[in-house]
C-alpha cells in the first residue's frame, strides 16, 4: 500500500496554523486509539498465555478450576494519575475485564522515580493478580539513578508484552521568533 503525500503551502496565519495543530491532534489520537486497541490485543495474548499451564514466570500462579484469574487483578501504575503510563493502564484495564471476566483495577502508587510502585509489586504475593505497568525509568534509569533499589528489575519480574512506546517532544511557543523563517 502506497502512502500519498500532501503538500500544504506554509501556513501564514496563526489560525491556519492552530487550525493544522488540531487537524494533527486529531490524527494522532485516532493512531493512538488503533495503537492502543493493537496493544490490548497483544497483551491479551500475551496475558493469556502467559498464565497457561507448565509456563514459567515470576508471578506463577496454579491452575485454578475456573481458570486465572478467579479475582480481581491490580495493575499498580508507579506514577500519578494523569500521566502517559496511567492513561494507558486506564485504556486496557476495562479490555482486559472484557476479555478475562474479572476486574482488572488500577493503584496508583507513585514516588521514588516509581520505584515506590515498583517495590510493592516486586514484594507482592507470587500469584499473579498484581501487576506493573513497569517503563524505561523502573527497569532502566533507576538502577543508575538510585544506589539502591528497593526491588531488582531483573531478577524480581517477568516480562509480559511492551504496551506502547511513548515519543517525547521538545517544542515552543508559536509566537516565539524562528531563525529558520
Amino acid at each position: 500500500m502506497t502512502q500519498q503525500h500532501r503538500f500544504q503551502t506554509p501556513a501564514r496565519t496563526s489560525a491556519q496554523i492552530q487550525a493544522r495543530s488540531q487537524a494533527r491532534s486529531r490524527r494522532k489520537a485516532m493512531a493512538l486509539a488503533l495503537t492502543l486497541t493493537a496493544a490490548g490485543a497483544v497483551a491479551l495474548a500475551a496475558a493469556a498465555s502467559l498464565f497457561a499451564p507448565g509456563t514459567a514466570h515470576a508471578q506463577a500462579t496454579s491452575a485454578a478450576p475456573g481458570g486465572w484469574p478467579t479475582k480481581p487483578v491490580r495493575i499498580v501504575v508507579p506514577f500519578a494519575p494523569g500521566g502517559t503510563t496511567d492513561i494507558l493502564a486506564r485504556a486496557m484495564a476495562p479490555e482486559l475485564s472484557r476479555a478475562f471476566g474479572q476486574q482488572f483495577i488500577v493503584d496508583n502508587r507513585a514516588g521514588a522515580g516509581g520505584n515506590v510502585g515498583a517495590e510493592a509489586v516486586a514484594k507482592s504475593a507470587n500469584d499473579g493478580y498484581t501487576l506493573l505497568m513497569g517503563t524505561v525509568g523502573t527497569h532502566g534509569i533507576n538502577r543508575a539513578l538510585y544506589a539502591k533499589l528497593p526491588y531488582d528489575p531483573i531478577k524480581d519480574f517477568a516480562p509480559i508484552t511492551l504496551m506502547a512506546a511513548v515519543p517525547n517532544v521538545m517544542v515552543m511557543n508559536l509566537e516565539r521568533p524562528r531563525p529558520w523563517a
